[in-house]
């Protein structure tokens, strides 16, 4: 015969059984250590169709992975995660059931890679980081992404739905993206909370099925975006019909005008890039992305004096006339945008060309005026360079 007390130690030792048997079910590769909320589902009693459902959703996973539909395929494991997780007490053939879609779960994890898009990519295919002067812009470096399947091979992964998150600063960005036929995801970020401040955003592969959340932790990928630090190449060009000249009358004026800003410049001479400074200061994206990661700078400001044109002012006399155009642009390598410019003309229309009783002489005084004007022109424009170069 059992005793009052022994009944009861009984009691309390079945149901603490029974709690660890339902409060251990494995939610598998993150999905229970990540905060995520499987438990909003009001528990039922188990009925034989439930363990009919979870087979057929096992079966037709494995036959569905079988024929590469990887994303078909993880959605019957998760379904049968999800039919098991609303179980009040769940039977053993309901937890091998469960269980056997997990392991299916873990193996296709590591099997599965999140890689960022192709424009992450430096020419070494290392990661590169992008800027948050950029983001809610134009030309914006956006976080996307790349998912395979690698099993003996690799193919792309679509329709799967990939969940974008701030981890560090905050902003707005469309959640949660499916992966395209070629397996990309992009989410573009609206906004950020702050600008000067470095912004993180994950992506992670998630699948939601019959209410149930599976998050992928093992894969995902992060990008990164940094405030610009406070540094700019100043590059000089200035040419002549058939001449570049080596030592630019423009350079001083550029830079004595920019110099009092809190901000930390070195020079370049245009002249080492022959016909690609015209393409960076005409705004080629490419041109510019490559000559700022050379310099490694979040700013260019190019300068250009332009002697377009010299000629005799008369048949007669040795006297040469030469006009000149000087043009300073700030460029943002993250988007290519000007953010400023000043132009200077030492011409006839201006009453300002240059002359000289040479044709090198008419020159180089057009060269002198231009840069004079420019940095004339510059100095009544500090709070604009400073706004555009600080945002302040």
């Amino acid at each position: 015969m059992v005793k009052r007390g022994d009944m009861k130690k009984i009691i309390l030792y079945v149901f603490l059984g029974l709690v660890l048997i339902t409060g251990c079910k494995s939610t598998g590769n993150g999905t229970a250590a990540d905060g995520s909320d499987n438990t909003n589902v009001s528990p039922q009693n188990e009925k034989a169709s439930d363990v009919a459902e979870m087979q057929t959703y096992l079966d037709n996973a494995r036959k569905k992975i079988d024929q590469l539909a990887v994303s078909e395929g993880i959605s019957q494991y998760v379904a049968v995660l999800a039919i098991e997780n609303k179980l009040k007490n769940p039977s053993a053939k309901a937890r091998e059931l469960a269980k056997a879609a997990e392991t299916e779960l873990t193996k296709i994890a590591s099997a599965l890679r999140l890689t960022p898009g192709p424009d992450w990519l430096d020419e070494n295919d290392n990661q590169i980081t992008g800027s948050t002067m950029s983001l809610g812009k134009d030309k914006a470096l956006n976080p996307e992404v790349l998912l395979t399947y690698n099993m003996g091979g690799s193919i792309v992964v679509s329709g799967a739905p990939v969940e974008f998150e701030f981890t560090k600063g905050t902003g707005l960005i469309d959640k949660t993206i499916k992966t395209n036929e070629y397996g990309q995801a992009l989410s573009p970020i609206a906004r950020v909370g702050n600008v000067k401040q470095e912004v993180v955003v994950r992506a992670t592969l998630v699948f939601y099925v019959k209410g149930f959340r599976y998050r992928f932790e093992s894969v995902s990928c992060s990008f990164i975006y940094v405030p610009p630090s406070k540094r700019a190449t100043i590059i000089v060009y200035e040419s002549a019909p058939d001449y570049v000249s080596d030592h630019p009358f423009v350079f001083d004026a550029a830079y004595n005008s920019l110099k009092k800003i809190d901000f930390d410049f070195t020079q370049y001479n245009g002249v080492l890039l022959g016909k690609k400074f015209l393409k960076v200061f005409g705004g080629d994206i490419n041109a510019i992305k490559k000559l700022a990661l050379e310099q490694s700078v979040p700013y260019l400001v190019m300068v250009y004096n332009d002697c377009y044109r010299v000629n005799k002012a008369h048949p007669d006399f040795e006297i040469y006339i030469s006009e000149v155009k000087a043009t300073l642009r700030i460029i943002r390598v993250a988007d290519g945008k000007i953010l400023y410019e000043a132009v200077a003309y030492a011409d006839k229309a201006h009453n300002t060309n240059g002359q000289g009783g040479s044709l090198e002489k008419a020159r180089n005084n057009g060269f002198r005026k231009a840069a004079a004007l420019l940095e004339k022109e510059l100095k009544g424009q500090f709070q604009q360079i400073n706004t555009a170069l600080l945002g302040e």
